[in-house]
């Protein structure tokens, strides 16, 4: 129970800002789009509220992949290097 009591004093307070990060990748742009599709964690509970997403892909066609795969995963854009615009994706599966 000390790791969850304990906070070192000089260490600020830490909050991710999702949409920040993917902009940071440059996953806002063309070929990637931000989408809200799981706001409130309606669609899997694991993964955060705005997801960067192919811009192909519509929310209707991420709902459908996401209905048959485990606790409503489907793939989502995670990181983009810069130098090769090459993204990384993450979609779990037990």
């Amino acid at each position: 129970l000390f790791a969850f009591r304990w906070r070192c004093p000089e260490l600020p307070q830490w909050s991710f800002d999702a949409v920040a990060e993917y902009e940071r990748c440059g996953l806002h742009e063309t070929d990637h789009r931000l989408t809200l599709l799981n706001k409130n964690y309606a669609v899997c509970d694991s993964y955060p509220q705005v997801l960067a997403v192919p811009s192909l892909a519509s929310d209707e066609l991420l709902k459908s992949v996401a209905s048959f795969r485990s606790r409503g995963r489907m793939p989502v854009a995670t990181y983009r290097y810069a130098a090769s615009r090459a993204a990384l994706y993450r979609c779990s599966q037990p």
